[in-house]
Parts: structure tokens; C-alpha cells; sequence
């Protein structure tokens, strides 16, 4: 008797998610991509400035949540695997990145810079996390069988993250000078001012690691490194003294730091 084809059980296919976990799941990836970007763009204005960053950024941002939400089928034929392991790696990277091509950024000035520094290191990681909430959706039978839904929750993922970045970039960007948490980590001794933008950075980097636990955070201890060490836009005892080492040859001394508003 000829062999039947295996038939794959319902049970194979995984326990059901609720469409209410599964929404809230998907826009914690969003809200990551809204706290990634404005941190970007903060990180980005004191070099490039204000404006010229945030208009790059914009249209890096609409195309990859357009690709993501519309053109999902297509582009992650050339994603590995698994794509939100790989998230927190990416933006544990993304300071470093950044460290690298603000020195270049005399050259490149404020429309190219801009555009390189996020094109390298924002795109990957805004596109990623929509991929990842697109996925999360993918549990809604709605979501997953009807293009037109899928269409509808980018166009709205698209508007969201559009309208609502620049309040999370301005809440942010005003954290240091609204609380008064700075000034009590320094009276504890602590040596990183947890408000400042690199360190937002690292903690939304690690933010990410209970949804996506993978061997391939490791990956990025040398990052963790270079932004502990030498990356001197982090804000904290150490930079500070390797900056005055470096400025004392020029008669100059660092007294205190602000984080830059232009």
C-alpha cells in the first residue's frame, strides 16, 4: 500500500496568539521604532543640526514602513531568519555606527551626512521592527488573509509614527532639563547620566532583548565597548576625562555638559 503524505496537525502549527496580545506586541515594535528614531535624530542634530536631519530622516522613515507593511513578502526573501533577534543587535550598533561617520561629517555635510548616517544605521532597524509588528499582526486571521487590512495598518503604522515621533523627540530631547534625576544619579555617584541620548540608546537596545533573547546579542558586547570607552558623545565620567585629556593640549577644559538643543 502506497505511503499516505504526512498531514501537519493543527497542534504542529504552534499555540493560537490572542489578537489582543498580538496587537500589543506589534506596537511595542512600533513604539521602538518611534524611540529608536527620535534618539537618532537627537543624536544626529548637534552635528548635522535640527532641520537637515529631521527632513532626511522623514524620508528614510516612510520608506521603510511602506516596504515593510506593503513589501513584506518581497524583502524578506533577503532578511535572514528570524528577524527580531537581530534588532537589539542592531541597535546596540547604531551609536557606534553613527561614532564612525560623524567623522567624516565635515565631508559629507548636512544633507548627505544625515542621509548616510541613517540610510546605514536607522533604516535597518525602523525596518526590521515594523517587519516584526507586520509578523506579530500575522497572528490575526484578518490581518493575514486580507491585503487590503494589511494596506489599511501601514497606511495608519505610516501616520502614527509620522504625527507622533516629533512629541517623542521633544520629550526626550527635554528629559535632561525637566527631571531631576541626573543630578541625583550624580550625587549617588553614578557614572553615566542614564537622560542623555547615547545612553537612551543603550537601554532601548536593551529593551528589545526579552522579546527576541538570541545568542547573537553577544554579538554586540563590542559595541557596548566602544560606546562605553571611547564613543565620547556618551555622557559620563570617563568620556568626560578622555575628553579633557585630549583638550589640554588646546587650553581647554571641560566644566560641565549639556545635551545640545539646535
Amino acid at each position: 500500500m502506497p505511503d499516505q503524505p504526512a498531514q501537519r496537525s493543527p497542534q504542529a502549527a504552534g499555540p493560537a496568539v490572542s489578537p489582543v496580545l498580538a496587537i500589543a506586541v506589534a506596537a511595542y515594535y512600533l513604539l521602538f521604532a518611534v524611540v529608536a528614531g527620535s534618539l537618532s535624530q537627537l543624536a544626529l542634530a548637534p552635528v548635522y543640526g535640527a532641520i537637515p536631519s529631521y527632513a532626511q530622516h522623514l524620508s528614510i522613515m516612510r520608506w521603510a514602513i511602506l516596504l515593510a507593511f506593503l513589501g513584506k513578502g518581497a524583502i524578506k526573501d533577503y532578511l535572514p531568519p528570524r528577524p527580531p533577534r537581530y534588532l537589539p543587535f542592531l541597535a546596540f550598533y547604531l551609536p557606534l555606527v553613527q561614532w564612525f561617520i560623524f567623522q567624516d561629517s565635515a565631508r559629507l555635510g548636512a544633507t548627505n551626512g544625515p542621509l548616510t548616517s541613517e540610510t546605514v544605521s536607522y533604516f535597518p532597524i525602523i525596518l526590521i521592527a515594523c517587519i516584526c509588528a507586520s509578523d506579530a499582526l500575522d497572528a490575526i486571521p484578518l490581518y493575514q488573509r486580507v491585503p487590503a487590512v494589511q494596506v489599511v495598518v501601514g497606511v495608519l503604522a505610516l501616520g502614527g509614527i509620522y504625527y507622533g515621533e516629533p512629541y517623542m523627540t521633544t520629550f526626550l530631547g527635554e528629559l535632561p532639563a525637566r527631571t531631576d534625576l541626573s543630578q541625583m544619579l550624580t550625587q549617588l555617584g553614578s557614572p553615566f547620566d542614564i537622560t542623555s541620548r547615547v545612553n537612551l540608546q543603550m537601554i532601548t537596545a536593551a529593551s528589545a532583548i526579552p522579546l527576541s533573547p538570541s545568542w547573537i546579542n553577544v554579538l554586540a558586547i563590542p559595541a557596548l565597548v566602544h560606546t562605553t570607552l571611547f564613543n565620547s558623545h556618551l555622557k559620563s565620567t570617563y568620556t568626560n576625562h578622555v575628553l579633557n585629556g585630549s583638550l589640554y593640549n588646546e587650553n581647554w577644559m571641560i566644566l560641565d555638559r549639556q545635551e545640545s538643543t539646535t
